[in-house]
């Protein structure tokens, strides 16, 4: 299992881009009454779907992503 607390220096953890992207999402969600498209890369994509499903959506999930 990763360590979503590591980080490099002057960096970004896993634990703070899960965070960043979960915000964004709700306020993005929050607001639209429509569809709406989330882009990403890979990393922070996974983590807002490993947010959002409760931790169902890991590394195995992220390799399958396309």
């Amino acid at each position: 299992m990763a360590d979503f607390s590591y980080k490099l220096d002057n960096g970004e953890s896993l634990e703070e881009v899960q965070k960043r992207m979960y915000e964004a999402f709700k306020g993005i969600n929050s607001k639209s009454e429509d569809n709406y498209i989330l882009s990403g890369h890979g990393t922070s994509l996974a983590l807002l779907f490993n947010q959002l499903t409760n931790g169902n959506f890991g590394y195995d999930e992220w390799k399958e992503m396309q």
